[in-house]
């Protein structure tokens, strides 16, 4: 004689939350809910279903709740707990799992925790000539959301501690190529589903002989430092880079749409030293300009104070430089 039933195999449980290693705010409630399933029975109804809670202030073998698939409730006080679902099937064979979370000062958010950025390309402290190719890349998890699409991913860069300029958006990696000299801070960041973010930063420098475009040595150095195809998020005009310097500077300006662009330098008495841009007629972009410490008759002009000033659409901004010799 067999028995047609076989041997009784044990329910399923699943906790659904909070999330295993959940970080809460002291008085914060916690919500909890899971499910069951049972080879013989199917799902297993909520009134096989107990919730039990340990950690500080609780007492041993604290019931939650029981004959519910879901709740909440406040945990007494800071600490770590460990919640478990235990579930019994149609012939009284139980079985539990567990999750544990954490409740701290400043904990909040739901028990949603922020996501982790991490740059896994260029190496930090790398060192590059300009025209070489850059290879960018980076990884973004979360412990709700898992590993994160792309769709989260934010690339910036800063150029001798300028303004920060987005350089590619939604993609995980790409390539770019750094045609101006400088020390770069390349920036990724990352959001999850519930809007936190994380970034990571490395340092990289980039050295060679960048493209001069008018006579003295001044003029454009570049318009495309990292990425191609970007559009900066507003206007910029970023610190000269040396400054004090000698013999001579650069800085970046940033136009989010196309404009009017006119460059002009002055001394102390208010007087045009050097005309860099006319009025022209610029596209989008992020610019990179060097001034030798020339005039516009190719004469250096003599040490102390001088001022650049940019004139695109809304932007009227003067940045004060000093050449030392």
């Amino acid at each position: 004689v067999t028995d047609p039933g076989g041997v009784n195999q044990p329910p399923v449980p699943v906790i659904n939350e909070p999330a295993d290693g959940a970080i809460f705010d002291v008085g914060e409630t916690v919500n909890f809910s899971g499910d069951a399933t049972d080879p013989e029975d199917g799902t297993v109804p909520a009134s096989n279903f107990t919730w039990y809670l340990s950690g500080p202030g609780v007492p041993p073998n604290y019931i939650v709740a029981q004959g519910t698939k879901s709740g909440s409730g406040v945990p007494p006080q800071e600490g770590s707990y460990t919640l478990t679902l235990e579930v019994t099937d149609s012939q009284g064979l139980a079985a539990s799992t567990s999750v544990n979370f954490t409740v701290q000062q400043g904990g909040g958010g739901g028990g949603n925790t922020p996501p982790t950025a991490t740059i896994t390309s260029p190496a930090n402290g790398a060192s590059y000539t300009v025209g070489a190719t850059i290879s960018y890349s980076g990884t973004g998890t979360d412990a709700e959301d898992g590993t994160l699409p792309a769709s989260a991913f934010t690339w910036k860069y800063s150029r001798n501690g300028g303004p920060e300029v987005t350089f590619a958006t939604g993609v995980k990696s790409g390539t770019a190529t750094a045609t101006a000299p400088g020390n770069y801070q390349v920036i990724l960041i990352v959001e999850d589903s519930g809007g936190l973010t994380d970034r990571d930063e490395v340092s990289i420098t980039v050295s060679g002989g960048a493209k001069i475009a008018s006579s003295y040595g001044d003029g454009l150095v570049d318009s495309r430092l990292l990425g191609e195809n970007f559009i900066p998020d507003g206007y910029s005009l970023s610190d000269a880079y040396p400054n004090p310097f000698n013999p001579e500077t650069t800085f970046q300006f940033s136009l989010p749409q196309s404009e009017n662009v006119k460059l002009v330098i002055y001394n102390s008495l208010g007087k045009v030293v050097r005309t860099l841009i006319s009025n022209e007629k610029m596209s989008a972009g992020t610019y990179t300009y060097r001034w030798s410490g020339r005039d516009d008759s190719g004469r250096t002009v003599t040490s102390g104070t001088y001022y650049l000033r940019i004139q695109a659409g809304p932007m009227n901004v003067t940045k004060k430089l000093s050449l030392l010799k």
